[in-house]
């Protein structure tokens, strides 16, 4: 499963829900668009190997909701401190004529 498409995009549905709640397994079947059973076996992998966490509906003990791990969401973290870190690197604009940012040519 290491570097599938599949895999990368419930990852990132997993990390776009901002309301702190889990989706429900139903909501990776409707959203992407992949087999239901293609979809469940990569939800089941990541959630194995320690990315997702699945855990059952309080108010609905037959739905299954998934949220990103802790782990998941501490690597996202250091993924945005990096990316805001490369995006905030100033130049000092003698190689590339830029006054700030990311130097590209």
């Amino acid at each position: 499963m290491a570097g599938s498409v599949i895999a990368g995009d419930i990852v990132l549905l997993a990390l776009a829900r901002d309301d702190g709640d889990a989706a429900r397994v139903k909501d990776f079947h409707l959203s992407l668009h992949y087999s239901e059973d293609r979809v469940s076996q990569v939800l089941k992998e990541l959630v194995r190997d320690g990315w997702l966490v699945m855990e059952r509906d309080e108010a609905d003990r037959r739905m299954r909701k998934v949220h990103a791990s802790d782990r998941l969401e501490l690597l996202f973290a250091e993924y945005q401190r990096f990316l805001l870190e490369m995006l905030t690197v100033k130049s000092d604009g003698a190689d590339n004529g830029n006054e700030g940012g990311i130097g590209l040519h």
